[in-house]
């Protein structure tokens, strides 16, 4: 329980950091719609933190 909560405040947070990028604002100037760049190119680079912290976790 207590690891959730630190994922989800790190996901969140990475999210957030990653959703201000250039590569993003590129994406969505492209055309791409908001939920296309969010999962497709957001999401994959706002979970890498999150997965290296649950490695060092167990």
């Amino acid at each position: 329980m207590y690891y959730g909560a630190i994922f989800a405040r790190l996901g969140r947070a990475s999210m957030i950091e990653t959703l201000q990028k250039d590569f993003i604002r590129i994406a969505r100037a492209k055309g791409g719609g908001r939920w296309y760049v969010v999962t497709h190119d957001a999401l994959r680079h706002a979970l890498l933190p999150g997965s290296r912290c649950s490695v060092f976790a167990t």
